[in-house]
């Protein structure tokens, strides 16, 4: 192989390995609350189908695009990137949708930790959709909203994300025949005003 060959198959390399790593979802495999693969292949039909999707914003922000976390029942869930959807299999119950992310206020330089949550009940057999909103507080910072939505909804906010994981081979734009749950499957939760949520920062002028 010549040289010019060599610089142009490390360049295709160099792009696949892009591609791969955007749009992607890190899977906590190990959370005592997921159903795996194998044991759905099983017959078992107990748990709820879950679908995460994180849209790609307008305008970059920072620390704020970087991979959120998403935690269930105090456990680490999910790892997402922006741009991304992905389907995890959730054993029926009820808990905490807890997201991590970064962001700034406008009065410091360094990054702190922030976080929103919501309470979520997961039926047996229903699917939901979970929008992780991105919400600018402008100089209160930028937080990540796991917020439920219905079908028509979802399907428009994966239109421009990728794919990850389980949800390549169920892909939301396909779906025709799922239960979506009940609106008490989710509590309605008033807004968490950072203030109220991270007294400890002075970030208000």
């Amino acid at each position: 192989m010549d040289k010019q060959n060599r610089h142009k198959s490390a360049y295709v390399l160099l792009l696949f390995v892009l591609v791969l790593s955007i749009g992607c979802a890190a899977v906590n495999k190990q959370h005592p609350m997921l159903i795996t693969k194998e044991v759905r292949e099983g017959g078992s039909t107990n748990f709820a189908s879950v679908y995460f999707i994180r849209p790609r914003p307008l305008k970059p922000k920072g620390v704020a695009d970087d991979p959120i976390t998403v935690e269930y029942q105090s456990k680490t869930l999910l790892t997402i990137d922006e741009g991304s959807h992905t389907l995890l299999h959730i054993k029926p119950g009820t808990g905490e949708i807890k997201v991590h992310s970064r962001t700034k206020f406008t009065n410091q330089l360094t990054p702190i930790k922030v976080w929103r949550a919501r309470q979520y009940k997961f039926i047996e057999g229903k699917t939901y959709f979970i929008h992780l909103k991105r919400v600018d507080e402008e100089y209160r910072g930028i937080f990540y909203e796991p917020q439920p939505v219905k079908y028509d909804k979802a399907k428009a906010l994966a239109d421009d994300t990728l794919a990850s994981g389980e949800a390549r081979s169920n892909p939301i734009d396909k779906l025709t025949d799922f239960s979506e749950p009940p609106a008490s499957a989710f509590e309605n939760q008033a807004p968490a005003l950072p203030e109220n949520i991270y007294k400890q920062e002075r970030y208000l002028k």
